[in-house]
C-alpha cells in the first residue's frame, strides 16, 4: 500500500520477464518491505499466471498456497539477526545448487540482512554474482547504510517509503469497515499520527483499540486513555497560549494535564513537535507536513500570529530542556521552568524588518540620523554632544574697543533637522571690514554625568605614574578588582590602543579571563578615553616566560594582528582582535 513506484516497476519486470536475481528492499518498518519480497515470490512461482500472462499471483495454485501458508519447500524466509554466521551462509550456498522441488524457482528472503557479519558477506559474494540460473535473493532491511557496497552494487534496489497520512487513515477506515467497528475521526487520525507512517504499527495500534473497547464501542477517551497520548486540542491551546505571552493560560493546562495523572514527559513531546511543525509551515508552507486536515488549519492560523524568530528560540529551550523535563525527579516544575523560560523570548525582528525599519526612520527624519540630542537645565533647548563638549568659541569685536569681560556660556542654537541645502543667489561683493580682534569665551560647563564619561589622566604623565592614579581611582570605584592588580603595568599607550600587562595567580587570571575582563576594559576606557581599544597580558605568577620567549611571543601577536585575513575581517565585520599564545602542552586542553 503506498509503493505504487515499486509495484508497477516489478509488474512491468514480470510481465517482460527481465526480474533481476537480486533484489534489495529497504525502507522504514513495517511499510511493506518482507511483504513485497514475498508476493514477488509468488508471482513468479505461480503457474496460474503463466497461463494468464498476468503479473499478479493467481493464489491459489499450489506454490501460491504453500507460499501464503508459509510451507513452500521452494521459498525460504531466513532471518539475518539469528543467522548471521559464516557457517549458516556456507550452508546455504551448498544448497543452492540444488535444483526446486516443483517450482520454476528456488527463493531465498533474507530479513535484517544488514545483520550478518562481514565474514557472511564476504561468503555470499561470489554466489550473489553469479547466482545458478534458477536462483532468486530477495533481501530487506531498514538500515541499509550497513550493508557492505560490495553487497548493493550486485543488487537491485528498490526503496520504499513511509505511507501518507490518507493513505493509512483510509487503509484503517477500511478495515474498521471489514471488521463491523465503528471508530472516531478523530481517533483514526491519532492513530495515523502515532504510527508515523507504518503499516505495521497503525494494525498493532488498531488491533489493540478494538481489543479494549467496551462492549464493541471505540470512543475518543478510550482511545487516548489505551494509548497514553496527548489530545491535539489541548496541545494546540497550550501553543496559542505562549505565542499569546498568556503565562497563566498555559500553567493552568500543565496543571489539568498534570492533576489528571497523565505523562508530563508525553505533553512535553508533543509541545515540540507541535511548534517544529509550525516553524516549518512558517518556513517551508504547508506542503512540507503530512497532517490531519484539522490541525493543518489551526496551525495555519497560529502561524500567522507567530515569528519564525520567536519560534526558533522557543524550540532551542524545550530541546535544552528535554533532559531535565525526562529525567527530573520532579517533571511538572522542570516543564514550568521551560514554559516561563519560552514567555521570556522576545520578539526577533529579521534582518530585512530591521533595514526597512531604519530606511523609514531616515526618511522620516530627512536625511543621515543626527547625533545623540538632550536638553539642557531644564530650559526646553536640545544640545548635541558635539557643541557640548566643543572646544571654546571665538567672539569678534572691533580692535579700538575693550575686551568684554567673561560672562556665563550661553545656551547653544537648537538643533534644527538636516534637509537639503537651500538655493543662495549671488551676492555683491562685501567691501573689507578692519581686521578684527579675536577674543576667547570660556567653554560651557560639563555637567556630573560629562565628567564621568570624560577621560581623567594626563597625557603628559609617565605610564608609571599615569597606571598609579588609575590603580587609586579602581580602589574606589571596584575596590573587589583592585587585588587582582596588584602586580599589574601599564606597558604602552598609543593614539587609541592601550596594552597592559597583569601578573597575578591562577585563580585571579581566571577571574579577569571570565568575568572581570569587561569591567575592567570598562573602567580603562573610562580614565583613558572612551575609544580605547583596550589588550591584557595576563601571566600566572610563578610562569613568567623569559624575555626571549616574551619576545617571540610578542612577534607571533604581531604576526597574528597584521595577517591580511584579519585586516580585511576587522573591516567587514568592525571590533577588535584579542591573540592570546597557547603552549604547546595545552593544545588538548584548549581543544
Amino acid at each position: 500500500m503506498g509503493q505504487s513506484h515499486v509495484t508497477t516497476t516489478l509488474s512491468h519486470a514480470i510481465s517482460a520477464d527481465r526480474v533481476a536475481h537480486a533484489i534489495l528492499f529497504s525502507g522504514p518498518r513495517g511499510t511493506g518491505k518482507t511483504t513485497v519480497a514475498r508476493i514477488l515470490a509468488k508471482a513468479m512461482n505461480c503457474s496460474g499466471r503463466r497461463e494468464t500472462g498476468s503479473p499478479h499471483p493467481c493464489n491459489s495454485c499450489r506454490s501460491c498456497r504453500e507460499i501464503t501458508q508459509g510451507s513452500s519447500a521452494d521459498v525460504f524466509e531466513i532471518d539475518g539477526a539469528s543467522n548471521n554466521s559464516v557457517e549458516q551462509v556456507r550452508e546455504l550456498r551448498s544448497n543452492v545448487s540444488y535444483m526446486p522441488v516443483y517450482s520454476p524457482f528456488k527463493i531465498y528472503i533474507i530479513d535484517e540482512v544488514h545483520m550478518l557479519s562481514m565474514a557472511a558477506f564476504n561468503a555470499l559474494l561470489k554466489t550473489l554474482e553469479e547466482p545458478p540460473p534458477h536462483v532468486l535473493f530477495m533481501f530487506a532491511t531498514t538500515e541499509v547504510h550497513k550493508i557492505p557496497v560490495t553487497i548493493l552494487s550486485r543488487c537491485q534496489r528498490h526503496d520504499l517509503r513511509r505511507v501518507s497520512h490518507q493513505d493509512l487513515k483510509g487503509h484503517l477506515e477500511k478495515l474498521c469497515g471489514l471488521e463491523g467497528v465503528t471508530v472516531p475521526n478523530e481517533s483514526l487520525d491519532l492513530i495515523t499520527v502515532e504510527a508515523g507512517g507504518s503499516v505495521r504499527d497503525s494494525l498493532s495500534i488498531l488491533d489493540q483499540i478494538i481489543g479494549s473497547a467496551v462492549d464493541g464501542s471505540v470512543t475518543h477517551e478510550s482511545v487516548l486513555t489505551t494509548l497514553g497520548a496527548v489530545e491535539k486540542s489541548d496541545v494546540l491551546a497550550l501553543v496559542d497560549a505562549l505565542i499569546r505571552r498568556d503565562g497563566g493560560a498555559a500553567l493552568t493546562a500543565v496543571n489539568r494535564f498534570y492533576t489528571q495523572g497523565n505523562d508530563l514527559r508525553r505533553l512535553f513531546s508533543s509541545l515540540t513537535q507541535t511548534l517544529r511543525n509550525l516553524l516549518v509551515m512558517e518556513v517551508a508552507g504547508p506542503g512540507v507536513l503530512d497532517l490531519p486536515e484539522g490541525e493543518m488549519r489551526a496551525l495555519g492560523a497560529m502561524a500567522q500570529a507567530s515569528t519564525r524568530g520567536f519560534l526558533t528560540k522557543s524550540l532551542e529551550v524545550l530541546l535544552a530542556e528535554e533532559p531535565a523535563v525526562r529525567y527530573a525527579a520532579a517533571p511538572k516544575m522542570a516543564m514550568e521552568l521551560a514554559l516561563i523560560k519560552i514567555l521570556q523570548v522576545p520578539d526577533a525582528l529579521s534582518i530585512d524588518t530591521l533595514i526597512r525599519k531604519i530606511d523609514t526612520l531616515q526618511k522620516s527624519g530627512g536625511g543621515a540620523v543626527p547625533p545623540t540630542v538632550r536638553p539642557l537645565n531644564g530650559s526646553g533647548v536640545s544640545e548635541t554632544r558635539e557643541d557640548y563638549t566643543a572646544a571654546p568659541q571665538a567672539q569678534t569685536v572691533p580692535a579700538s574697543q575693550p575686551a568684554p569681560s567673561a560672562a556665563p556660556a550661553a545656551p547653544a542654537a537648537p538643533v534644527v533637522p538636516v534637509g537639503p541645502e537651500p538655493v543662495i543667489p549671488p551676492q555683491p561683493p562685501v567691501p573689507a571690514e578692519p581686521p578684527r580682534e579675536v577674543v576667547a569665551q570660556p567653554a560651557p560647563v560639563a555637567t556630573e554625568v560629562e565628567k564621568k564619561a570624560m577621560p581623567s589622566w594626563n597625557p603628559s604623565d609617565t605610564l608609571e605614574m599615569a597606571w598609579s592614579k588609575f590603580l587609586e581611582a579602581l580602589r574606589k570605584n571596584r575596590p573587589h578588582m583592585a587585588p587582582h592588580l596588584a602586580k599589574s603595568a601599564l606597558k604602552k599607550v598609543a593614539g587609541k590602543s592601550i596594552e597592559i600587562e597583569i601578573t597575578a595567580s591562577r585563580f585571579s587570571v581566571a577571574r579577569l579571563n571570565n568575568g572581570k575582563k569587561l569591567e575592567l576594559e570598562e573602567e580603562v576606557r573610562a580614565w583613558f578615553g572612551p575609544e580605547m581599544d583596550v589588550t591584557l597580558h595576563t601571566i600566572i605568577a610563578g610562569e613568567e616566560a623569559p624575555a626571549g620567549a616574551r619576545q617571540g611571543n610578542d612577534r607571533l601577536i604581531k604576526e597574528a594582528k597584521d595577517h591580511p585575513v584579519i585586516h580585511e575581517a576587522i573591516r567587514v565585520f568592525g571590533g577588535k582582535v584579542d591573540v592570546n599564545i597557547i603552549k604547546e602542552e595545552d593544545h588538548e586542553k584548549h581543544g
